[in-house]
């Protein structure tokens, strides 16, 4: 397989210590990693986190798209400015985030239930903004008849790609992918496509949704399997003790405290241990460890010592 594979950006788990680890021991042949999204405020374009997140030297070897999420156009040109300091070549827009608390404050994919706002929005920073930009969408709030003058209105930019995840901000993460939405725009679009959505198996990337015929972002299918953006390629899956080993160890040093390391491993463990439906006592014991040690005990159960 040659076509691009992308990892999607998923808040408080693929930040830059997951990054780093899994393409120095995974390498699944990512050809584009996102960020989990910077929200600007009145204030500053980037929290120190977020920066710290960004910081080529935090992500070497990689090819990064830094998201943004907000609904300000001028915020937005502002960090955009910031990352393009930075030497970064492409930004991406967060027009898909679902969570409650973002829509509400139409951000994400709450901006898509105001095409009048939404258009103004793009009119201004695809015009101030100095590098391409990206955009990853849902299909529209509550119904698929709101995806074509959605569609429509992308048409009408230089949208560097178009990703979309095929579903409605009311599905959230239920529910089956709306792929004919997606295939159809894809007839017209005059931009790249990629595909998003419910993507766990190399099947689900080569039959299901037409690998062969353009690009797709991978998201909680790698956090269950990481090595499945290898075996969407037909390569061998790699030794997972490697990848895991390293994240533990990265985790450690850059956190304090045993507890907020053990918090981030759990919270992998609550997606990977899809992959080991006979694991169910270890798995209980991955939860239940205060510490490291008891951690580690469990975790061996799984992949070995």
């Amino acid at each position: 397989m040659t076509k691009k594979i992308y990892l999607a950006p998923m808040e408080g788990i693929t930040g830059h210590i997951f990054r780093r680890a899994y393409h120095q021991k995974i390498n699944g042949n990512i050809d584009k990693y996102f960020t989990p999204f910077i929200s600007p405020n009145q204030n500053q374009c980037m929290s120190n986190r977020e920066r710290k997140d960004i910081l080529p030297e935090n992500n070497p070897g990689m090819n990064l798209v830094p998201q943004i999420l907000t609904k300000d156009a001028g915020r937005f040109v502002d960090t955009a400015k910031e990352l393009a300091e930075y030497g970064y070549r492409e930004v991406n827009l967060n027009l898909g985030c679902p969570s409650g608390t973002v829509a509400s404050k139409k951000k994400g994919a709450g901006m898509l239930s105001d095409l009048a706002f939404l258009e103004g929005f793009l009119d201004e920073i695809f015009e101030k903004t100095p590098i391409p930009i990206s955009i990853k969408t849902r299909l529209g709030i509550a119904s698929e008849a709101e995806w074509e003058p959605l569609f429509s209105l992308y048409c009408k930019y230089p949208v560097a790609e178009l990703i979309v995840h095929a579903r409605l901000l009311n599905d959230f993460y239920s529910g089956g992918v709306r792929k004919d939405c997606f295939w159809k725009a894809c007839e017209k679009a005059p931009f790249p496509m990629v595909f998003n959505g419910d993507i766990f198996l190399a099947e689900d990337a080569m039959s299901e949704v037409g690998f062969e015929e353009g690009a797709i972002m991978l998201g909680r299918g790698v956090l269950q399997n990481p090595c499945l953006s290898l075996e969407i390629q037909g390569e061998k899956p790699v030794d997972l003790r490697g990848f895991h080993n390293q994240l533990l160890q990265d985790y450690r040093e850059e956190m304090s405290g045993e507890t907020p390391t053990l918090q981030k491993m759990k919270e992998l463990w609550s997606h990977l241990i899809l992959s080991y439906p006979d694991a169910k006592k270890e798995y209980k014991a991955i939860r239940k460890s205060k510490t490291i040690a008891e951690y580690e005990t469990a975790v061996a159960r799984i992949l070995g010592a």
